[in-house]
């Protein structure tokens, strides 16, 4: 029997309040135009998505759980601009290998495949969007020039928060306020955000676009919180801030806020040489 598309799911699930622990065994086959780096990326995610849908979570997961390169692409652009992200119902907590990808070949179809299992920690969120919990958000510009424009982006939040903005372009992910130095960390743990009241309005006009193409595109990411969530997956960039980061990573954190908790807002614009 000739196999066009082939995937085998085996799982189980063990509760635990809101969170269960789903274990995912998937078969992907690797057709001819597909590297077996490729191949794996796409058979965690849909393993992944397996896992979420086995969770009871809602719909939307696919392209919630799409793996990002450090390379933006538009994938990351549908994800922020439209209602995805307002729909999913829950988030993948944390997941490990219990069989990292293994190539193997099948002779009875003559072609290879990736086979791999995960255990993934599942959590269903408990609360709904509030919609009292928003930002007006103003400065953006359309288009900006590389090396002469800054950004002048302005905050005023409704209700006291905790804000974290991200930068974007289409070679990296970089987080830029808050910005933080070594000597912000403290061995008690990570360092603390100051408070943003509501209604005062914060103003962000450090930020320059820069590009060496003639046009490239550039994005922000301003998420405001009711608590304070630690943003840690970043690393030293070469003036000694901890601003480097990657996109899935940026998704990973707004998702395990409970959506009560959290508002979040996406601005694209062009950046010309």
């Amino acid at each position: 029997m000739k196999r066009l598309f082939f995937i085998i799911f085996i799982f189980h699930s063990i509760s635990f309040l809101a969170q269960k622990s789903v274990v995912v065994e998937l078969t992907y086959p690797l057709g001819d135009n597909i590297s077996f780096a490729q191949g794996k990326e796409i058979a965690l995610k849909k393993a992944k998505e397996e896992a979420l849908r086995r969770a009871g979570v809602g719909e939307h997961i696919r392209s919630f759980t799409t793996q990002f390169k450090t390379n933006i692409n538009d994938d990351v652009t549908n994800i922020f601009s439209s209602n995805i992200l307002l729909n999913i119902e829950g988030s993948i907590q944390s997941w490990k290998y219990i069989d990292k990808p293994e190539k193997l070949f099948d002779p009875d179809l003559r072609e290879y495949y990736i086979k791999l299992s995960i255990e993934a920690k599942v959590k269903k969120y408990s609360s709904k969007l509030d919609p009292q919990f928003v930002a007006r958000i103003d400065g953006v510009l359309p288009v900006y020039q590389s090396n002469k424009d800054n950004i002048q982006l302005k905050i005023i939040p409704s209700m006291n928060c905790y804000l974290k903005v991200f930068y974007l372009d289409e070679d990296e992910a970089n987080i830029v306020y808050p910005l933080h130095t070594r000597d912000d960390i403290s061995a008690e743990g990570p360092w603390k955000d100051k408070i943003l009241l509501k209604d005062e309005e914060k103003i962000i006009n450090y930020l320059e676009p820069d590009t060496d193409k003639d046009i490239e595109t550039g994005k922000l990411i301003i998420v405001i919180t009711k608590k304070q969530y630690d943003f840690t997956d970043s690393f030293v960039d070469e003036d000694g801030y901890y601003t480097l980061t990657q996109v899935d990573k940026i998704l990973q954190w707004i998702m395990k806020i409970e959506p009560e908790n959290r508002s979040y807002y996406f601005k694209q614009f062009s950046i010309t040489r």
